[in-house]
């Protein structure tokens, strides 16, 4: 997917304001990810998720624990860039692949 593309849904996914459905699992732990809704996300849980996000490089906004539009198009661009299905929300694939990239990073920094 080409930076055209990529800013072509970035832009659709923020006037969709996809932020409904999302994956849920504690602290991105290894706790198997059931659908649910954007509202049962703890703010612990979308905390880390944004700070997992801004460590890797993508603009998420504050950890504030706040499911925003800057967190929203975070979580986009990380699925584009890494191949995912541009579903916007912190689903299972997406909180998988967070998690390795996570701790690939916090591996490379030892």
């Amino acid at each position: 997917m080409n930076s055209h593309q990529t800013a072509c849904l970035l832009a659709l996914a923020t006037i969709l304001n996809l932020t409904s459905p999302v994956g849920r699992t504690a602290e991105l732990g290894e706790t198997p990810v059931t659908t649910t809704t954007k509202a049962e996300l703890s703010m612990a849980q979308v905390r880390k998720i944004q700070s997992s996000l801004r460590n890797l490089g993508y603009d998420a906004g504050p950890a504030d624990g706040v499911y925003g539009p800057l967190t929203s198009r975070a979580v986009v661009q990380f699925q584009a860039d890494k191949g995912l299905t541009l579903s916007g929300y912190p689903d299972g694939p997406f909180l998988s692949r967070l998690r390795k990239e996570a701790r690939a990073l916090s591996a490379a920094a030892e």
